[in-house]
């Protein structure tokens, strides 16, 4: 952690503001506030989320690769923008996060969470890589592992209002994420 700290000095800095939880039947959705984002000279763009949630401070981060190639959707006005990305643990804070998304959906909690998990991202109607100016719902895919660790959800990030959105897709990707997120455990 010491490395991002450096990187994303304030992010860890202060306690952060609080975060929360949506429950509507099974679905499960996260808002957590940005502590920090960063974009790199090839377009990339780094994000990291940081909140309060139930007395414990919970935290990751998103990496956005820099290239989104647009695919308009037949017979509508929508466009699916697709790119490459991660889901990137942060420390302690980041296995928090997953001990509270696993106790959330009602299943084992992992001891740690990922270092680092790929993700396929598409941007639903929103190009990614125009964060700078509008905010974006991207959904992601958990592909790597194999079936018992493949998993849909959104993020959404709005950068001027400095908040993430880890929306659930449907509930029975939720094993698939905990189980990615864990790194396969």
């Amino acid at each position: 952690m010491g490395v991002l700290a450096s990187i994303f000095g304030r992010a860890f800095g202060s306690e952060p503001p609080s975060g929360r939880i949506d429950r509507e039947d099974d679905f499960i959705d996260i808002t957590l506030p940005i502590a920090e984002h960063r974009w790199a000279k090839d377009g990339s763009l780094t994000v990291i989320a940081r909140g309060n949630i139930k007395d414990k401070t919970v935290s990751f981060a998103v990496d956005l690769g820099p290239e989104w190639k647009p695919q308009p959707i037949e017979d509508t006005p929508v466009t699916v923008y697709w790119g490459k990305g991660h889901i990137r643990s942060v420390g302690p804070e980041s296995d928090a996060f997953l001990s509270l998304l696993a106790h959330e959906y009602a299943l084992p909690v992992p001891e740690h969470m990922a270092t680092r998990v790929e993700i396929t991202m598409a941007g639903m109607d929103t190009d990614p890589s125009d964060l700078r100016k509008i905010p974006a719902k991207i959904k992601i895919f958990f592909e790597a592992g194999g079936e018992a660790s493949y998993g849909e959800a959104f993020i959404n990030i709005d950068l001027g209002n400095e908040v993430l959105e880890f929306r659930d897709k449907d509930p029975e990707y939720h094993q698939g994420i905990v189980s990615s997120l864990g790194g396969g455990t």
